[in-house]
């Protein structure tokens, strides 16, 4: 759902900075709400959210209606995160579970985001790769000509980058960046756009080794549930 919610807020808070309607404001902080209440790894969402509109915003020749755009776009779904906050997230207690040193977790996050395997020898090929292809795709999006490098630099590297300096490593596992690594598989849509413009059949070599992996895992899935 968090995922879903995410990438719902996109279109929104593009829609209401080009028309400034209030419904697609309006569609947006309840969208952002409900992912929140999803689960907060929303949270890498919203930082590339905020940034990637105010950036959109600015560049726009009224600064007035700028700041008054952006308040109505992030006031509400940032008090809501206050509130949360407030009534949940501070009585917390750490629980216990499996230690992973932080290293092992990124390797498998950046290998998991291109199809490879969370364990074995060929998690660090596929998590190089995953790197090299995230900011391969960042570029391409940027050479397009369109402002959404900036929402998956930010919700895809930078939220990523901020969650593992300010939280103890073995209280993170792969799944607390979901979200973050469904921005940057969204993002390998323009890389691969432009890896078509030079060489269709490339293009058709890396769809396919990205395809067939994680239909295994979906087939796996499928079986067994988990």
């Amino acid at each position: 759902l968090a995922v879903f919610f995410a990438f719902l807020a996109v279109p929104l808070a593009g829609r209401f900075l080009e028309t400034g309607r209030l419904r697609w404001a309006a569609g947006y902080v309840a969208t952002s709400v409900l992912g929140l209440l999803s689960h907060l790894t929303f949270l890498h969402a919203m930082l590339g959210l905020v940034t990637w509109t105010a950036y959109r915003a600015v560049r726009r020749p009224h600064p007035r209606s700028t700041v008054s755009r952006l308040v109505l776009l992030h006031a509400a779904p940032l008090a809501a995160l206050a509130a949360l906050y407030w009534i949940d997230l501070r009585h917390v207690i750490l629980g216990g579970g499996p230690v992973h040193p932080a290293g092992d977790m990124i390797a498998s996050v950046a290998s998991l985001v291109v199809g490879g395997p969370e364990q074995g020898g060929l998690r660090g090929a596929a998590a190089l790769a995953s790197g090299i292809a995230s900011i391969a795709a960042i570029v391409a999006v940027r050479r397009t000509g369109s402002d959404l490098w900036i929402l998956f630099a930010v919700a895809g590297i930078a939220a990523p980058v901020l969650t593992l300096a300010l939280t103890p490593g073995p209280l993170l596992f792969e799944r607390y960046f979901v979200v973050s690594s469904a921005f940057v598989m969204l993002s390998y849509g323009w890389l691969l756009a432009a890896v078509a413009r030079r060489s269709l059949w490339i293009a058709a070599v890396l769809t396919m080794a990205y395809l067939l992996p994680n239909g295994a895992r979906i087939q796996r899935l499928i079986e067994s549930g988990r």
